[in-house]
């Protein structure tokens, strides 16, 4: 029942922000991204949230965060690549990546890619 509460409650946070977000965090137009670009959302003894910008033909191989990841995809198209799995993400793609999973990041589309990455706080 709690792993319920949970996802209904994550599913509402993110359909409650995730336009509000989308609108309130662009760059602007004439900054071409070069480079992930990141704005900080909100830090707390729960949770941190973040936007990422990702620009476009972006490949990047790292060991995960250190605590579970909730990924939305706010804009463009990548691709999650796990050890066993390939997951396609574009615009609405939910995603939650377990602390410490070793995965890469492509992003496939030609526009940069916009993600809200929420973090849990360290136990």
């Amino acid at each position: 029942m709690k792993y319920i509460i949970t996802i209904l409650f994550i599913t509402c946070y993110f359909t409650t922000i995730s336009a509000q977000i989308a609108k309130d965090t662009n760059l602007p137009q004439s900054t071409p991204i070069q480079d992930v670009q990141t704005i900080e959302l909100h830090t707390d003894k729960v949770s941190r949230s973040m936007v990422v910008f990702a620009p476009s033909g972006f490949n990047k191989q790292r060991m995960g965060a250190p605590t579970r990841e909730q990924i939305m995809v706010l804009e463009g198209k990548a691709q999650f690549i796990f050890e066993d799995k390939i997951v396609e993400a574009s615009t609405g793609t939910y995603l939650v990546i377990p602390a410490n999973t070793e995965h890469r990041v492509e992003v496939s589309g030609e526009k940069h890619l916009k993600l809200l990455v929420i973090q849990d706080a360290p136990e």
